[in-house]
C-alpha cells in the first residue's frame, strides 16, 4: 500500500511540473517553450496551410503597473489572454511569453486592418475606463518553415517595436522593407564608434538665453555625422551648458 502511495504522490507531482512546464501560471496560456513545440507540429501536420505569427506587447506596461498597481497589471494581462485565446479558438495556439509579451500563430483567412487591432485595444482599454493602454502587434507571415520558430516570433516582435510612438498605428508587418531597415540601423550603430574615432562628427552649438535676465543656460546642440557614404545629420538633442 505504501509503495502504491509512494507511486501515486511521484505520478501527480510529475504530471503538476509537466503542467507547470507547459502552461503560464498567470493567464493559463502555453508556455515560451512550449508553444514553440506546438508550432512546430502544427506546421508539420499541416503542411499546405498558411499560417502568420502575430506578437505583442504593452507600451509603457510598466507605468501601468505603477499607476493601477500590481494586481491591477495581473488583471489586465489575463484579459489580453482572454482576448487571444477568443480570436485563436480552433485556428490557431497562443503563448504568453513573459510580462507583457504575447504571442500566437493563426491560420490566414483574412487581411488585417487597422481597425481590427484598433478594436482590440478598446477593449483592453474598457476594461479599466481609461484611453492610455497602447498594445502594439507585429505580424509575421510564415513563408519559410524552415526558419526557427524563435526567429519568427523575434520578426514579430521587431515588427511590433518598429511603430512605438507611431500615433494610431496599431501593427506592423515584418516584411523585406522593414529587415532593410532594421539591417541599416544596426550597420549605422555599428559603425559610430568608428566614425567617432574618425572625427566624423561635428557639433554646432546654438545658445539659448533666459529671458528674464537676458543670460545664456544653455544650447541647442545640434551634430552633424559627415559619413562618406550616408551624409546624416542626428536630431537636435537639448544640453544644459551652465547653471
Amino acid at each position: 500500500i505504501r509503495h502504491r502511495i509512494a507511486n501515486i504522490i511521484h505520478l501527480r507531482e510529475t504530471a503538476a511540473l509537466v503542467n507547470e512546464l507547459q502552461y503560464d501560471r498567470l493567464t493559463g496560456l502555453y508556455s515560451k517553450g512550449f508553444f514553440y513545440r506546438q508550432v512546430r507540429e502544427l506546421f508539420n501536420q499541416n503542411p499546405n496551410k498558411k499560417y502568420d505569427i502575430i506578437c505583442s506587447d504593452i507600451v509603457n506596461f510598466k507605468l501601468i503597473n505603477d499607476v493601477f498597481g500590481v494586481a491591477a497589471g495581473d488583471r489586465l494581462l489575463k484579459e489580453i489572454a482572454r482576448n487571444y485565446e477568443e480570436d485563436t479558438r480552433g485556428r490557431g495556439i497562443c503563448s504568453h511569453f513573459h510580462a507583457d509579451q504575447f504571442a500566437c500563430v493563426i491560420e490566414r483567412s483574412w487581411e488585417y486592418t487597422q481597425e481590427m487591432f484598433q478594436a482590440s485595444c478598446a477593449r483592453i482599454n474598457a476594461l479599466y475606463q481609461t484611453q492610455n493602454i497602447v498594445v502594439k502587434w507585429g505580424i509575421y507571415h510564415v513563408e519559410d518553415r524552415e526558419v526557427q520558430i524563435e526567429q519568427m516570433c523575434d520578426r514579430a516582435f521587431l515588427a511590433a517595436r518598429s511603430i512605438k510612438g507611431q500615433y494610431q498605428k496599431y501593427f506592423a508587418c515584418y516584411d523585406d522593407v522593414l529587415r532593410r531597415r532594421l539591417l541599416l540601423e544596426q550597420e549605422i550603430v555599428d559603425s559610430m564608434e568608428s566614425a567617432l574615432a574618425d572625427g566624423q562628427f561635428e557639433i554646432y552649438l546654438q545658445p539659448k538665453y533666459r529671458l528674464r535676465d537676458d543670460r545664456m543656460v544653455g544650447a541647442e546642440a545640434l551634430v552633424r555625422w559627415n559619413h562618406p557614404e550616408w551624409g546624416m545629420q542626428s536630431p537636435a538633442v537639448f544640453i544644459p551648458l551652465f547653471e
